[in-house]
């Protein structure tokens, strides 16, 4: 999941979450078991978050990097006394949802992409 910050502002603090959904229902965060959060600081502007679950890292990518990614860990906000999780939904199908923590700020101006990789193995 990559969040690219095209603004000149900081982003609000952002939220990402699985949902698994087994039986198809659809994507709806009232109904189907949220797992695993994943909380983001603010994203600087003209930068860019990547998140890859699959490979268990987190990058960061912005003017102060020269446009190279580089370790971006300390963008994540795991709870105090935890280290931060990344999204894994098993084997079941599911969705997964970005959103400011807040529920409010300005995200006009980021646009967020989730790729799904397939694993051959243990799920």
């Amino acid at each position: 999941m990559t969040i690219e910050n095209e603004s000149s502002g900081d982003s609000p603090a952002m939220r990402i979450y699985g949902m698994s959904d087994p039986l198809n229902v659809g994507c709806d965060p009232c109904s189907l078991p949220i797992c695993q959060n994943i909380v983001t600081t603010q994203i600087p502007g003209g930068s860019a978050l990547m998140v890859d679950s699959s490979s268990r890292r987190v990058l960061f990518r912005g003017p102060d990097t020269g446009q190279e990614w580089v370790d971006g860990t300390s963008f994540i906000d795991p709870p105090e006394g935890t280290v931060p999780t990344f999204l894994q939904l098993s084997c079941d199908p599911g969705w997964v949802a970005v959103e400011p923590v807040a529920l409010c700020g300005d995200t006009s101006a980021l646009k967020i992409s989730v790729d799904v990789v397939s694993r051959v193995g243990c799920c």
